[in-house]
């Protein structure tokens, strides 16, 4: 390594304490942000219950084919404006007008488009109700700039608490439409009427919280230095979306509207886990990784520690979903949905190994590798809709289910290590997995003694439910200690620093005794 590259890569000792209170910032920001979506998952997973007795699993399936037609037709909203103006923190102001009209255009666009798709959804997958299920969705989509710009601002200011709170209260009241519309017969019009509904009240609250100065003018000269970025990240986007719909795309044109519903339910599921961590780390990450994109191996150092962390925590909470699947199901959602079973076990083993890679994006997009992250995601969508393709061929909703499994066993390490710069080895991807692999395996040795010894738990579903949440937990932090130190340290350090911080606040607040 030379000179220069050196030089880049240390951090003057005046601006430790910066980065020092940045990292506890973010630490801080990650916990709200981990409990607004921990508070949302409970409310999803009530209502997906309530929703699953009340409506039919073809009611589902109708669902799943809107939103994979909405994908697909909607690919131009993903603009990417918001990590945009994340990554040009420093310029804000400069870029927050033009992105704001530009967002706004693609949005009126992207409602345009579904309207004019609904008809041929409807066509495709001869069902005709799927053209007033996506006009809906499509009335949501101008509202996207009072989203987008507010959230940049707030996420550059590391204002998470108040995000935390517009997001969990637009969920309870999306959430609260839902489970209200269903009961009143409105059947799979329950998943989409409360989305322009509630999603009018995030835009007005976001906006008051932000106050980000917008005048009549777009600037139209700025938006071809939006549009570079963006187009990669609209690619990118497309890509994404396209792997995200395609096992219900390739269900939908070949298998009927119950085993799309089936998929849909155990996919959902599946992500609860996903999204309740790797997308808050990603929303806190961006920020603070923008903040040291040239500082090397600072930066590529954060993105291990935030991947081993994020392993840590997941990959065990991902096995625990694996192996209650056929209780949770079976006991909350009913034997109607038991088909969902296997589907759902395997997705929860596929998340073991790409919630960890997920910071990997984030670390690109803050370094502006726009590029090379378009290319690297443009393979994936090829091997991802291969297998898909051969999985639901052989087995369905399982074979596709199984095809996200070998995927992604595949293909998380490989992004871990694209993102990360030389000098760094396959034994750092390696320890990311191995340590929460071993502690997680290890949590489950009573559950499997209890099983071997007494085979008649495999039939009672409530104590095998109970038992396989409780002894996991029990055991995990023994085998942490062994197989994971630094990380279960750090975790424990962070949850007594945020204990402590906020005991001092509510001593703070108290009024002085007399």
């Amino acid at each position: 390594m030379d000179k220069n590259a050196n030089r880049h890569q240390a951090v003057p000792d005046s601006e430790q304490p910066a980065y020092a209170a940045m990292g506890a910032q973010a630490a801080r920001g990650f916990a709200w942000m981990l409990g607004q979506t921990f508070g949302s998952k409970i409310f999803s997973f009530f209502t997906q219950i309530v929703l699953a007795r009340i409506l039919s699993r073809s009611d589902f399936g109708l669902v799943a084919l809107a939103y994979t037609a909405v994908a697909f037709a909607g690919v131009i909203r993903q603009t990417g404006i918001q990590q945009i103006l994340v990554q040009r923190h420093a310029n804000f102001r400069r870029w927050v007008n033009p992105a704001f009209w530009f967002e706004f255009s693609v949005g009126i666009a992207t409602a345009l488009l579904l309207a004019v798709a609904s008809p041929v959804a409807a066509v495709v997958f001869h069902s005709n109700a799927l053209t007033g299920l996506i006009l809906v969705i499509a009335a949501a989509a101008p509202l996207s700039p009072w989203f987008v710009v507010p959230t940049a601002r707030l996420t550059i200011d590391m204002r998470f608490k108040a995000i935390a709170a517009v997001n969990i209260t637009y969920n309870f009241i999306a959430m609260a439409m839902s489970i209200f519309l269903a009961w009143r017969g409105f059947g799979a019009y329950s998943f989409v009427i409360p989305l322009p509904i509630a999603g009018v009240i995030r835009a007005f609250w976001l906006w008051r919280l932000a106050k980000p100065h917008i005048n009549p003018n777009p600037q139209f000269r700025r938006w071809k230095f939006l549009l570079g970025d963006s187009g990669l990240l609209l690619a990118t986007g497309f890509f994404n979306s396209v792997m995200y719909q395609f096992g219900s795309l390739v269900l939908g044109l070949t298998y009927p509207k119950a085993v799309v519903g089936q998929f849909f339910l155990a996919f959902n599921l599946s992500t609860q886990m996903s999204q309740l961590l790797s997308q808050n780390v990603l929303t806190v990450l961006l920020p603070a990784f923008s903040w040291m994109q040239n500082q090397t191996r600072r930066h590529a150092a954060a993105f291990l520690y935030a991947s081993r962390m994020l392993a840590f925590i997941s990959i065990p909470l991902c096995l625990v979903m694996a192996v209650i699947a056929k209780p949770l199901i079976l006991l909350l959602y009913g034997a109607k949905w038991s088909p969902a079973v296997p589907v759902l076990q395997a997705l929860a083993l596929a998340a073991v190994a790409y919630v960890p890679s997920s910071p990997a994006i984030t670390a690109m997009q803050s370094q502006g590798r726009f590029r090379e992250l378009f290319r690297w995601t443009m393979l994936q969508t090829v091997a991802y809709t291969v297998a898909i393709c051969i999985g639901a061929s052989a087995a369905g909703a399982t074979g596709v289910a199984l095809a996200i499994l070998a995927y992604s066993i595949a293909t998380s390490p490989v992004m871990i290590r694209i993102a990360l710069h030389e000098g760094y080895h396959w034994r750092e991807i390696i320890r990311v997995y191995f340590g929460p692999v071993a502690t997680g395996t290890i949590a489950f040795a009573p559950l499997s003694g209890a099983f071997i010894l007494w085979p008649e738990l495999l039939h009672r579903y409530t104590l095998w439910l109970g038992l396989g949440i409780v002894t996991p937990a029990l055991a995990f932090p023994f085998a942490a200690r062994i197989f994971c130190p630094s990380e279960f340290r750090g975790v424990w350090g962070q949850v007594a620093t945020l204990a402590y911080r906020g005991r001092l606040g509510s001593l703070s607040r108290r009024p002085p005794q007399k």
